[in-house]
C-alpha cells in the first residue's frame, strides 16, 4: 500500500466525488479528532473553503500546472 502522509503546505486536489472534486488546495494540518481507518486533513481549498479529507480522498499534486487540468 501506498504511503499518503502529508505534511502541511503539501498542494493537493479533493478526490472524492461531489461538488468539491479535483479542486486544489493545500493541506493545513491534520484534524484534531482521528477515528476509523485513515488519517484526517484539514485541507483549504483554492475557493476559501476549508474542508477536512481522509487521506484516501486527496491527490496529491506534483506540478503547478495539474491545477489547470482538472
Amino acid at each position: 500500500m501506498e504511503n499518503k502522509a502529508f505534511e502541511s503546505g503539501d498542494r493537493v486536489a479533493s478526490d472524492i466525488c461531489g461538488y468539491y472534486h479535483g479542486l486544489p488546495g493545500k493541506i493545513i494540518r491534520p484534524a484534531q479528532i482521528q477515528y476509523g481507518y485513515g488519517r484526517i486533513y484539514i485541507v483549504e481549498l483554492d475557493i476559501g473553503i476549508t474542508i477536512s479529507l481522509r487521506e484516501q480522498h486527496i491527490r496529491r499534486l506534483e506540478l503547478e500546472r495539474e491545477l489547470t487540468q482538472d
